[in-house]
């Protein structure tokens, strides 16, 4: 397969997985403690990485300090923190506008890259783009200043801050890669994530002992963890090496898209007029930010040629 296809494919796959994580996450609470739900996917991920990487003869154990960094990194912040408090937030929030409040991830990406990667900074037209993007993002949220204290609002600041931990995970990660094979470093970072979370769940979440999941809520849990933590987050990591930290986040312009419709199919969730608005701006942000690959793909299709 040609390697832009490739690379596309993995993308599209991420998005898939990783939007129809937020309604599984929903089903999943039903029966788990949101903390708790977080370790057990983590650990399943983490188990099934690791296997592949022995069973397949690569790399998997860590010795040098950048893969200690990347696993720090990715495990305290995109995994535990990035993930741990946006299964908080799902308690009280929409999988439709938890995913929205991960679109917002590309602009922080942008926010620690002027720090961390000079390098990769976007354009004027880029940032300008991510700005259209963004207003599409408003468009579907929708907020509403006088509901700032509510029960949903919390759930907000949660995913909020699981947001931000994720973005700076994801740009440490990429400024300092681990010298393992991406597969082994995503396993053990998902492994330190996990006991991070077992550790928070222990502390605070007293019920856990007590919990009764329904035959729903563990194939959820299977589904999260062997699917959108293994093979997503795999994915996710690998294209962290092909690309910028800032092209990789764009996958989360595309995430609310795939929850919407997957919190529409599986949890009867509604679909608004605005909600469709809203994606058509965030397209439209898209484009203006990819706005060079998609010239040269409608010239490599024949669509438009040089002339043009």
């Amino acid at each position: 397969m040609d390697e832009r296809y490739r690379t596309a494919a993995m993308f599209l796959g991420v998005s898939l997985l990783w939007g129809s994580s937020f309604p599984a996450i929903e089903v999943g609470l039903e029966g788990f403690p949101p903390l708790l739900l977080a370790a057990f996917r983590f650990d399943l991920g983490a188990a099934v990485l690791l296997g592949y990487a022995g069973a397949t003869g690569r790399e998997w154990i860590p010795r040098t300090r950048r893969d200690a960094f990347a696993i720090a990194a990715g495990g305290a912040l995109f995994i535990a923190i990035g993930n741990g408090l946006a299964f908080i937030g799902q308690l009280t929030t929409t999988a439709g506008l938890a995913s929205i409040l991960f679109s917002l991830i590309p602009l922080l990406v942008v926010a620690f890259s002027w720090v961390f990667l000079p390098s990769e900074r976007p354009s004027a037209v880029g940032i300008a783009g991510l700005l259209l993007a963004l207003v599409g993002v408003v468009v579907l949220v929708q907020p509403d200043p006088g509901n700032l204290l509510t029960p949903n609002f919390v759930g907000v600041l949660f995913v909020l801050v699981a947001v931000i931990g994720s973005a700076l995970g994801s740009v440490l990660v990429r400024r300092w890669p681990a010298t393992l094979p991406s597969v082994s470093a995503t396993a053990w970072a998902m492994a330190l994530g996990a006991v991070l979370l077992h550790a928070s769940s222990l502390a605070t979440e007293t019920d856990a002992a007590g919990i009764s999941p329904s035959t729903w809520s563990v194939l959820s849990l299977f589904y999260l963890g062997c699917l959108t933590s293994a093979i997503g987050y795999g994915l996710y990591f690998a294209l962290l090496r092909r690309l910028t930290a800032f092209e990789v986040n764009l996958v989360s312009y595309v995430i609310p898209v795939v929850a919407s419709l997957g919190g529409w199919l599986l949890l009867g969730e509604e679909i608004t007029d605005a909600m469709i608005g809203g994606f058509a701006i965030i397209a439209l942000g898209f484009a203006v930010l990819k706005r060079r690959a998609v010239a040269r793909e409608l010239q490599r299709t024949g669509v438009t040629n040089e002339a043009d």
